[in-house]
């Protein structure tokens, strides 16, 4: 009988032509994989250390090599899949930092044209409008829209305020805002044209009055004008 020792834990024991494990050490079984097949050939303990471990048996140490051999070409591939991951993180960082730094970060002054309230009829259902926030306030209570025709948006948006919510508003806000953006540009050519020519600049509808659904105040928010403005380019940059 010929023994040799696993990490000073697990004793393999050949007798013959067949395979044993001595585990009265109480070492848990788990920690090895041992298949035994009908020519008594088997894969060694997982936490094998290198240079540690040597059986007498030719046949034992071929499988041995060949184990730690696939063993470290395993460490290798993981080892390059972390840092190829780890590469994507960082080179992905990268680029969300510079297209902030490169953000349109307000419609104001030269991209004032992006706002809701920028002075530009808009027709929509039978209704024309003097800008989109107008035409979204009105949208609010259809049976008062003819009252927001005429509004500067301010206005528009304090009468929006008062009027009777119609129960769907939450439901539908978003649709309706993306189409009267969409009438806006699409009605106004010389608009569309320049919403094109903000290239993928990120769009971001930086505010102070605590704006975080359709846009962005203090860093935070949803951002969603931004979000239906660069949907929006990007169809017509098809």
């Amino acid at each position: 009988m010929n023994k040799e020792q696993l990490i000073g834990k697990i004793i393999i024991i050949k007798t013959g032509e067949e395979l044993e494990i001595n585990n009265s050490s109480g070492n848990n079984i788990n920690d090895i994989v041992l298949y035994l097949s009908n020519k008594k050939i088997y894969n060694l303990y997982l936490g094998y250390k290198s240079g540690f471990i040597k059986f007498k048996d030719e046949n034992i140490n071929k499988e041995m090599n060949d184990y730690l051999k696939n063993e470290e070409l395993e460490k290798e591939r993981l080892r390059l899949i972390e840092e190829e991951n780890k590469r994507i993180i960082i080179e992905k960082e990268r680029k969300e930092k510079e297209k902030l730094e490169n953000a349109i970060k307000e419609f104001r002054g030269e991209y004032s044209f992006l706002s809701n309230f920028h002075p530009v009829e808009i027709n929509y259902e039978g209704y024309t409008y003097q800008n989109v926030e107008s035409a979204f306030q009105a949208q609010k209570d259809l049976s008062r829209r003819g009252e927001f025709k005429d509004l500067n948006p301010v206005m528009a948006k304090r009468l929006g305020r008062k009027v009777k919510l119609r129960s769907d508003w939450e439901i539908v806000k978003v649709d309706i805002m993306r189409k009267l953006v969409k009438c806006k540009f699409d009605q106004h050519p010389d608009l569309k044209e320049k919403l094109i020519n903000t290239g993928d600049r990120l769009l971001i509808e930086g505010n102070t009055w605590n704006d975080t659904f359709w846009g962005m105040c203090k860093g935070n928010g949803k951002n969603m004008l931004g979000i239906i403005l660069m949907e929006l380019r990007k169809e017509y940059q098809k």
